[in-house]
């Protein structure tokens, strides 16, 4: 009788080979995977900073000596590629280069693909063709988004301490390098929210 307490050559061969295999696999996902994973990230980092202008809008954060200044985010077709965060330190309802909080800059191949703002079941959209700008304003008291593009610039007016007016909804869509698409939305009462 044969005492076999070790392994045959075949076994050892099938056993690498499932391995190498097994791989392979893994291997060859891993860039899709760390792709929409970076993208997700992307998603979830716009969001907080939209977040972050709330949360400065209704707390007393205080700007060029002023504790009630509305805070807001400001998008333009010209740079796909950054989100500002601003105060509206001048009540104009507009972003200038003196009001600039932080800048949020997407890179890598990643860019903010389309906006579209919503109103009594209408939509208007940056790849439409009619809207140049998106803005989200916060101001204290109340965590409510009051959101504004270029058609009318008007459109958030501040009556007694609050922002009143403005569109029920905005959605910003993320692209990354390889076409993959997330989409941010806000609606009017503040929140905020991500979808694949």
């Amino acid at each position: 009788m044969i005492n076999s307490r070790g392994f045959t050559l075949v076994e050892l061969v099938v056993v690498v080979a499932i391995f190498a295999f097994m791989t392979t696999i893994v291997i060859s996902n891993y860039g899709s995977f760390r792709n929409q994973s970076d993208l997700s990230d992307l998603s979830y980092q716009l969001a907080l900073t939209i977040r972050e202008a709330q949360s400065y809008g209704i707390s007393a954060q205080a700007f060029d000596g002023s504790f009630d200044t509305p805070y807001g985010i400001y998008i333009s077709s010209d740079n796909p590629t950054a989100l500002y965060l601003f105060a509206d330190a001048n009540l104009d309802r507009q972003y200038e280069a003196n009001e600039l909080v932080s800048l949020f800059s997407l890179n890598n191949g990643n860019s903010i693909m389309d906006f579209s703002v919503t109103n009594g079941g209408q939509t208007w959209s940056q790849s439409g063709g009619s809207l140049s700008s998106l803005y989200i304003f916060f101001k204290r008291p109340n965590p409510d988004a009051c959101i504004m593009t270029n058609l009318d610039e008007n459109d958030c007016q501040i009556v007694g301490d609050s922002l009143v007016g403005g569109y029920q909804g905005a959605t910003i869509i993320l692209r990354d390098q390889n076409g993959d698409t997330n989409s941010i939305s806000i609606n009017s009462t503040g929140q905020v929210s991500i979808s694949d």
